[in-house]
């Protein structure tokens, strides 16, 4: 009996601090919620300021109309303190204690929370107490604008992407993975341009139609950049592909953008036949290429210049007009037109012609 009189008289107290409250801090939410369905709602780029009683939980409602990054500061004058954040479905995606912080004399914490477009709860528990909190919104700028309700989670929802084209994306607490499917018009490489911004490092994934993982790659932080770069090359078949994003350890998710560029497979000298001022020279063919280009230069570095180039259709090229006396350094690549735009290797290896 004397225990069911205590809870409610704790019950009383909560109710009558929540309602003290809001006649007395103007401007500042309503502590009254004691359950995560009748949340007080917020907005995004304000602050706000509340109190708990002690056994008291304070329940907010934010709702993103699209992905972004929430940078929240809390502040709780408070013994105990701890922020816990829920998803559309009460799912809790974070829970931080709030430390005591002896440069401001009260409990403080700043951190970022990556999020879909959704709905979301804030609880604050702890000991008798205020706080104030705020929350700050950056967009993702999404080419595929994800939401909870609607979301790139698995290969039947992969986004169609061309290459050559750049996309901007984000992984977030709620947010595993991202599915990507593009379309390699011919034997050749890819060159995978990806960023990451903030959060941890990230996996990507080249994945075949059944869903089998080809290959992948990993980005790394650049400290002195702020922010995350990598250029990775994997040759493929002509066909259809996925592209998987996904963090690559447990953590907060982050902003990404990435590109992926085509490029026919290179090709290396494979003869070369020098008469004084004269030389042939043979390239190794490629299968499927619109034609080559040659250098040929007096310098192993091609300086400009001392760098003469010649194209060519066939893999069989001829040279005139050499100085006799001079070693020549030579090397090639291919070629490749398709719709409406020509495509360039890299160059191959270098090749030495003595006189």
């Amino acid at each position: 009996m004397k225990k069911s009189i205590n809870k409610f008289f704790r019950q009383m107290m909560c109710i009558c601090m929540a309602v003290l409250l809001s006649i007395l801090t103007a401007g500042s939410v309503s502590a009254e919620d004691v359950t995560i369905d009748n949340a007080q709602t917020i907005d995004v780029d304000r602050s706000y300021s509340g109190r708990l009683a002690d056994e008291c939980t304070d329940y907010y409602k934010f709702v993103l109309g699209e992905s972004g990054k929430i940078t929240y500061t809390v502040s709780m004058d408070t013994s105990q303190g701890h922020l816990d954040l829920y998803n559309h479905e009460y799912e809790r995606l974070y829970d931080r204690y709030i430390e005591y912080d002896g440069n401001r004399g009260c409990r403080y914490r700043k951190e970022d929370w990556y999020l879909r477009a959704g709905t979301y709860y804030i609880r604050f528990t702890g000991a008798e107490g205020s706080y104030s909190f705020s929350l700050q919104f950056e967009s993702a700028k999404e080419d595929f604008p994800e939401s909870q309700t609607h979301p790139n989670e698995i290969l039947s929802q992969a986004a169609d992407i061309n290459v050559d084209t750049k996309y901007a994306g984000l992984i977030g607490l709620d947010d595993e993975q991202d599915f990507y499917i593009f379309h390699m018009p011919f034997s050749g490489q890819i060159n995978l341009s990806h960023y990451r911004y903030g959060g941890n490092s990230m996996k990507y994934s080249i994945l075949d139609m059944e869903g089998n993982e080809l290959e992948h790659f990993y980005d790394e932080y650049d400290s002195n950049k702020g922010y995350a770069h990598s250029v990775d090359t994997y040759s493929l078949e002509p066909g259809d592909y996925y592209l998987k994003i996904n963090r690559r350890y447990s953590g907060d998710g982050a902003f990404y953008n990435f590109t992926i560029n085509i490029k026919p497979n290179s090709c290396q000298i494979a003869q070369t036949k020098r008469n004084k001022s004269k030389a042939s020279v043979k390239i190794e063919k490629q299968a499927g290429v619109t034609g080559y280009i040659l250098q040929y230069s007096t310098t192993r570095e091609f300086t400009k210049g001392l760098t003469k180039t010649k194209k060519s259709k066939s893999p069989n090229i001829k040279l005139t007009g050499l100085k006799k006396s001079q070693v020549y350094y030579v090397r090639a690549k291919t070629v490749k037109q398709w719709n409406g735009k020509i495509y360039y290797s890299e160059y191959g290896g270098i090749s030495t012609m003595y006189y």
